[in-house]
Order: structure tokens, then sequence, then C-alpha cells
């Protein structure tokens, strides 16, 4: 299994995944994702892509400190973990960040235990009122420090 993480302005890949997602990283009072656009003309964003053996395996959105992961069912499990990691060693690599910021909601466990799994903290947990299919949802805060992935 080889895994490769490049950065990726292509529009098109990044907006097939984010359409592939949209259901798993989007809640009631937030239906919509950003346009691919507008994330790539951003110079404070860097949008990775991800590949397995070739394949397309999903992206990573890091703007500023703050990253979201969205990875299609070929990149799950440990396979998810291995990718996730190769993304963060890039990151550590080729910018000055010395923090990643994440947030993951309550109805979203599989991704609490991968973002606890990468070595990230919880900052806090907090009630903004938000929903998911009118169920009420938690937010829990994350920081993975530039010395902390867990290898």
């Amino acid at each position: 299994m080889t895994i490769t993480v490049q950065p990726t302005t292509d529009c098109v890949l990044i907006e097939g995944v984010m359409a592939a997602l949209v259901d798993r990283v989007t809640w009631d009072q937030a239906k919509n994702l950003p346009p691919a656009s507008l994330l790539v003309s951003n110079p404070n964003v860097i949008v990775l892509h991800y590949t397995i053996d070739g394949v397309s395996g999903g992206i990573t959105v890091n703007h500023g400190t703050d990253t979201h992961t969205l990875f299609l069912p070929i990149l799950r499990g440990s396979k998810a973990l291995s990718a996730a990691r190769a993304g963060v060693t890039w990151l550590w690599a080729n910018t000055d960040l010395e923090c990643l910021t994440t947030m993951v909601f309550s109805n979203r466990p599989e991704v609490l235990l991968f973002t606890r799994l990468m070595g990230f903290e919880v900052v806090d947990t907090i009630n903004l009122g938000e929903t998911d299919h009118g169920v009420p949802i938690t937010r829990t805060n994350f920081i993975l420090r530039r010395h902390k992935l867990c290898l």
C-alpha cells in the first residue's frame, strides 16, 4: 500500500470529494460547503490530496491552523490514520505552523476516536445549540501541537 500526499488546487477534484462526503460533514446549521474556487484562491488555505496506490482517497482542507479531513471509503480505518499522519508530517515540513486545530461533533463518534488516535488533545466541549437532523449535538474542539503527533 502506497499513500501519497500532495497539495492541490484542482477544483474538480476538490468538489468531487466534497460532494461525495457532504452528508458526513454538514449539520442543520451548515448545509453547504464552500466552493473549491474560494478555497484555492485563499492564500491561507492549503488543500492536500491523498492517493492510495494511485487512486484518489480524499483531501484535507487546512485554513491556517484549522484542519478538516475528508477521506473517501478507500481511506478509512488504519489507512486513514496512515494517510492523516502523512498529511500532518507534510504540514510540519512545509509550513511554520506550531499546531493544528479541528472540531468534531458528538454525532460522529468514529471521527472523535480518529482525532484522539491522531494525538489531538481536547480543548473543550461546547453546546452552541446546533443540531443534526433535528437532534442536538455538541462540538468538541481539539488541538495538535507540532511535537505531539502520535506515530
